[in-house]
């Protein structure tokens, strides 16, 4: 029986691709410094600051922040335009003709006016929805991406049993003085 080795593999050169790949992510460099951030934003370290750290998310869904803030501009100048609408039916009515065709004219665009108001105050809330849950899931999926470059040594020594379960009584007692502020039944 005769063995065979398997082919030995080609030699590195200087140009070579393989040869200059980066170390991999957590890994200390051949020089002893950590590696060079990603430059993708969604394995960047979180900020330290809370204002980059919310633009940083706003900056993930820009088209859906943008046309939210759109919708609820307008759904408040909707809101503005029916104030004044009424005005306009009230001193259209106290001019004394109570058929004119002004006072129908203003109530049409009255009526259109809260009918936008309604349309837009609820797109509004629809796309609220889905924004908030969608960054809510990309705070989630950061956390836990940021929570696994971390060695076990990290939770043995940072997150111990207390440290849960003063946050979770800390929590407990916000939420029960924030009980008697949510509506609740009605007793009689």
């Amino acid at each position: 029986m005769t063995e065979t080795s398997a082919p030995a593999a080609p030699p590195r050169l200087a140009g070579d691709r393989r040869a200059q790949a980066a170390p991999r992510r957590g890994a200390a460099s051949p020089v002893g410094r950590p590696p060079p951030a990603s430059s993708d934003p969604a394995h960047a370290p979180p900020p330290e600051r809370p204002w980059p750290f919310l633009l940083g998310l706003v900056r993930r869904r820009p088209v859906q922040f943008s046309a939210l803030l759109l919708l609820i501009a307008g759904a408040a100048a909707c809101a503005v335009g029916v104030q004044y609408g009424m005005k306009l039916i009230v001193d259209a009515m106290a001019l004394g003709d109570r058929n004119s065709p002004a006072i129908w004219r203003w109530l049409a665009l009255f009526i259109a006016l809260i009918a936008s108001e309604s349309l837009l105050w609820r797109l509004g809330g629809w796309l609220g929805c889905r924004t908030v849950v969608g960054t809510c899931v990309d705070v989630r999926l950061d956390l836990f991406r940021h929570l696994t470059g971390h060695p076990m040594r990290y939770f043995s020594e940072h997150l111990s049993d207390t440290d849960v379960k003063a946050l979770t009584h800390a929590l407990e007692k916000i939420s029960a003085h924030a009980r008697p502020l949510r509506p609740g039944r009605i007793r009689g």
